[in-house]
């Protein structure tokens, strides 16, 4: 927890994508839009992220 809260407070975009990556960070909603938020526009990133908090949100592994 207390790594996710340090990603969450001061991770850079490359942080983030990092722990989006793990298995904990990847079915992490905060994180992912965190993330998408810190993406800069055209980042092929940003699509990746938005379709994984989508999957989420609409209840789908």
């Amino acid at each position: 927890m207390r790594v996710r809260r340090q990603v969450l407070d001061r991770g850079g975009a490359d942080v983030l994508w990092a722990y989006a990556q793990s298995e904990p960070g990847g079915a992490d909603l905060e994180a992912l839009e965190r993330l998408r938020g810190v993406l800069p526009l055209g980042d092929p990133r940003r699509a990746a992220v938005a379709s994984r908090s989508a999957r989420l949100l609409s209840g789908e592994p």
